[in-house]
């Protein structure tokens, strides 16, 4: 099976100049609005303009266009660097990585095929000059990538010896550590740790004050924030919730209770409350208030000695993070960091080269932008520069790692952009998709225009959400290209029991059939008229990727896979969680000094090597691997003797270890534990082609991180350490393409991706699992917050009405009032969940209750949830499939989870049994389109399997 790509979409054919006949295989060309955003963008030698795209529609496309057409113009024009003067940047390094060779591809097209005027006036050698000018250009790559070439004009004048190791997450986590280390160990901040300890201890799922001291600091380099306007945002918040002003008798709470969730509730709360109980909840409160501002002072107070402590070992150490980049960027070119004349002079010259240089700054996925990136590059775009920014708001969805679509939004509406406003400002939206057939895109249009357009659902937020529909430029498929894999279940959606049941088929068991029996049958096979069969993305064996919002129910899902004869390769799976990978840092971390004892029973007893059961051998000598070895003992296996060997010989060579880099060194323990190969089988139930691949990932890394300070494998073992103790600061693992029939990985992962066939899993999930509700530390969009402390909570006073755990309660129970596991709020005094026409019988426009500043958070956080819906439909090209139950378990929340909105803009209602139904959809012209939607419709005879005797059991009835 083929991998997941990012697929070349396919928009017409161009004859070349040697043949005016149509060729399948001739270079494509841009169309309609990706035309004349072109035509627009070189008509002008300044202004701003704004491609606004469709999924598919071909944004990245237009802009691998553009810009060799740009480089061309200039060099026919007399600019013998024309990569100087342009500026492109995209978000991730996948897309940087494949932006310079389809660049390069391009270029050698538009030559070929004569497709711009200023290809007759090259030659060859012309070509070949320019094409190593793109293999040279500084500023094409990440948004990161140019912070950090940028950054290098001036790293010494802010304090660095040399340029910084930027984004080493494994670094930067032991960093964050000894900042908080050091404030423990001085005394001036003891009454203030002591405070904030209390307030926020760290628990399994709740961030303690090392954490969010880090959150604060990203937040505040973010925003470009001084610790005093940090705090005072916090003091913001908590105003805010006490809208009332400080608690002085019940009315207060009765005031809180009726602004939050109505008049009702506060009269219900004053009805059900004697005196006594209303005494108790007034002197409650008044101790959480003023608990909650004596520990934001205090976490002021720690947060200006972390930042000092971070300034200084980010320097000593020679790391910062990508923010932190950005962040002295935008203050040292705006003036606001770097003193003294040298720093000056070194600013007016930096400023001057960059904006002298600078003609054309071209950006994609621009809704991702940060304030902070927009802020920095702002610096360096001058009004008689050339802009085109290509987007979609309703692709949004990095808001949670500090995207503000906002910008993008203004770009489109208003024209500003980069801190301009701009004179000529074109935007064309591009709505034609050249990715999924018509029945997709009537089947994704169906689902989205609906939940994206909804005040409750993906129009909650604050974006003026448009929905212009997908009008997709594909030949049909012959059968269905929509599905459903329909099961039955009485279980609550999400749950264990609803994925994976103890008897019968579950969402995980029902989708993985459908899908093993329709690769057997033929139904997700490819035909695509448009394209010769020569590419594996287009045509034969199809690709299948199966979407997860959340990692919690993967394995549940794997093992489902596996059982129906399916080879899984797990895009979302860390790579620091690999059993090899982290094998080879239990011992790089024990070679750090081989001889001490807490080190060998550490590798004995808690690595992937399998030596536990011989802890008994080495407490009785003494933990001397040498003795160990060398004892002829009949209790070791020929497994753990061949390790032991190993081992042996791997301290015998620790002194090369020393005098070598890193990466050799790592190298060198790989292969003498023979992990590639594993005949100790340290990683069995890893694929070998995929252990291998991890395992080289890692040496890759190693390499990458190497620095001066970083330069031996000893040095680099705190970092290796810090990652494998918490991989999900890491890389994932790479995706072995030569033998799966399945890719698992998660709708971020999959953003600027599309496959074949595409299934999404776990749509059960209620929005709110990881929302404000449950966070301690809140900075979506305008809102800032911290909860308040947890030694202040009021688990003992009464419910006040709907609010079941009173005023403060983030521990409670909530099992005898029937709350699901994740609660719809934590008592009066935090976010909420709740909908008005749930708590007020005059509600008519329903909408989220609470502190209005809440839960703008809660807002945006909702709307983000449903555009991760839009991204996940919209990566299909032939085949969307989608489990649904028959009938919705309990009661319906179409508001809260994906389920509903899925199903209702299906129109299922669990009919049929097998086959398929008609859905009629209104199409982009205003039409109705009439399309077929097949429901458990696979042969349930042949298996995607390898033993020839095993059948499909798929339940249609």
């Amino acid at each position: 099976m083929s991998q997941r790509h990012r697929g070349r979409i396919l928009m017409s054919n161009r004859s070349s100049k040697d043949d005016n006949t149509t060729d399948c295989s001739a270079p494509i060309e841009l169309r309609d609005a990706q035309r004349r955003i072109r035509d627009a963008y070189f008509d002008h030698d300044d202004g701003l303009y704004v491609l606004n795209c469709n999924p598919g529609a071909g944004k990245t496309v237009t802009i691998t266009d553009v810009v060799p057409e740009e480089l061309l113009r200039r060099y026919v024009a007399g600019d013998p660097v024309p990569e100087q003067r342009v500026c492109v940047v995209s978000f991730t390094r996948d897309d940087a990585t494949a932006f310079v060779p389809a660049v390069i591809e391009r270029l050698r097209e538009l030559v070929e095929y004569d497709m711009t005027p200023a290809a007759a006036a090259v030659s060859n050698d012309d070509v070949e000059y320019l094409v190593e000018r793109i293999r040279q250009a500084p500023l094409f790559g990440t948004v990161d990538s140019v912070f950090r070439s940028l950054f290098g004009e001036f790293a010494a004048e802010v304090g660095f010896e040399e340029m910084p190791d930027v984004g080493n997450e494994g670094q930067l986590t032991r960093l964050h550590a000894d900042c908080y280390e050091e404030l423990a160990s001085e005394s001036a901040y003891a009454e203030a740790i002591d405070v904030v300890e209390a307030g926020y201890p760290p628990g399994e799922y709740d961030d303690g004050p090392t954490a969010l001291l880090r959150q604060a600091l990203h937040h505040c380099r973010a925003r470009r924030l001084t610790t005093v306007e940090f705090i005072n945002e916090l003091r913001a918040t908590v105003n805010a919730v006490y809208d009332e002003g400080e608690t002085d008798s019940f009315d207060d709470v009765a005031g809180a209770l009726a602004r939050c969730v109505g008049s009702e509730a506060a009269g219900e709360a004053r009805r059900s409350l004697d005196g006594a109980d209303r005494e108790e909840i007034v002197t409650a409160d008044q101790q959480l208030h003023t608990a909650w501002v004596e520990v934001i002072d205090a976490f002021g107070t720690l947060l200006d000695g972390y930042r000092e402590a971070y300034r200084r070992l980010t320097r000593e150490r020679g790391v910062i993070s990508h923010t932190d980049c950005s962040f002295l960027v935008a203050e040292f070119l705006s003036g606001n960091l770097g003193n003294g004349d040298p720093a000056a002079r070194k600013r007016e010259r930096v400023l001057k080269r960059y904006q002298d240089r600078i003609e054309s700054v071209i950006i994609d996925e621009s809704q991702d932008v940060s304030q902070l990136q927009h802020e920095a590059l702002a610096q360096i775009v001058m009004e008689d520069c050339r802009v085109l920014a290509a987007g979609d708001i309703r692709q949004s969805v990095y808001v949670w790692r500090d995207a503000y679509p906002r910008l993008f939004e203004r770009a489109v509406e208003e024209g500003r952009y980069l801190g301009i406003d701009w004179d000529t400002h074109v935007v064309e939206t591009a709505a034609t998709t050249y990715r999924c057939t018509p029945d997709v895109a009537a089947a994704v249009n169906a689902i989205a225009e609906p939940m994206l357009t909804d005040p409750t659902r993906g129009d909650v937020g604050a974006l003026d959400v448009v929905y212009p529909r997908l009008d997709a430029d594909r030949d049909p498929n012959p059968g269905p290209s929509v599905h459903i894999a329909a099961f039955d279940t009485d279980a609550v959606p999400g749950s264990i029991p609803y994925v994976s049941p103890d008897s019968g088929k579950g969402e995980a068991g029902i989708l993985a059939t459908y899908l093993s029996c329709g690769l057997a049958d033929g139904t997700f096979d490819c035909v695509d008229g448009e394209t010769e069969p020569t590419d594996e993305a287009s045509c034969g064996d199809p690709d299948v990727t199966v979407l997860f919002r959340w990692r919690t129910h993967i394995d549940t899902y794997r093992q489902a896979f596996e059982a129906e004869g399916l080879t899984v390769a797990d895009a979302s799976t860390y790579l620091f969680d690999s059993p090899a990978v982290t094998a080879a840092i239990d011992v790089a971390e024990w070679l750090a000094d081989p001889v001490a004892t807490d080190r060998t029973r550490a590798l004995v007893l808690e690595s992937e090597l399998g030596l536990s059961t011989l802890e008994a051998t080495f407490e009785v000598h003494d933990w001397q691997l040498d003795a160990v070895h060398d004892a002829p003992l009949s209790d070791i296996s020929d497994q753990q003797r061949d390790i032991l060997d190993r081992l042996y010989c791997l301290r015998e060579q620790y002194t090369t270890f020393s005098s070598q880099s890193a990466a050799v060194s790592l190298a060198d323990l790989i292969d003498t534990l023979a992990l590639r190969a594993d005949p100790n089988d340290v990683a069995p139930a890893v694929a070998p082609e995929q252990r291998v691949a991890n395992l080289d990932k890692l040496v890759e890394l190693v390499a990458q991180w190497e620095t001066e300070s970083l330069s031996t494998l000893s040095a680099l073992t705190d970092v290796l350490t810090q990652y494998r103790d918490e991989p999900y600061i890491g890389p994932t693992q790479p995706v072995h393409t030569s033998n799966h029939d399945v890719v698992f990985t998660t709708i971020h992962q999959m953003k600027g991706d599309e496959s074949n066939v595409v299934a999404l899993a776990d749509i059960g999930y209620p929005l709110r699992k990881h929302g404000p509700v449950s966070q301690r530390f809140v900075n979506t969009g305008p809102m800032v917050g911290l909860a308040p402390p947890i030694h202040a909570a009021a688990p003992e006073v009464e419910a006040l009405s709907v609010y079941t755990r009173g005023l403060y309660d983030p521990d409670g129970d909530d099992t005898r009032f029937g709350s699901t596991a994740h609660p719809l709020d934590v008592g009066l005094r935090w976010a909420s969940e709740r909908w008005s026409d749930e708590t007020r019988t005059d509600s008519s426009d329903p909408e989220l209750v609470g502190h209005d500043h809440i839960q703008t958070a809660t807002r945006l956080t909702r709307s983000e949830a449903w555009r991760l819906l839009f991204v996940a439909l919209s990566r299909t090209r032939n085949h969307l499939v989608v489990p649904l139950p028959r009938d919705v378990p309990g009661s319906e929340r179409p508001r809260d989870r994906w389920l509903e909105s899925i199903r209702d803009g299906l129109g299922f209602d669990g009919t049929p049994g097998g086959g398929t139904y008609s859905l009629n959809v209104e199409a982009p012209d205003g039409r109705t389109r009439s399309i077929d939607v097949a429901v458990n419709a696979v042969d349930t005879l042949p298996r995607h399997s390898t033993s020839d005797d095993s059948y499909c059991r798929l339940n249609i009835l």
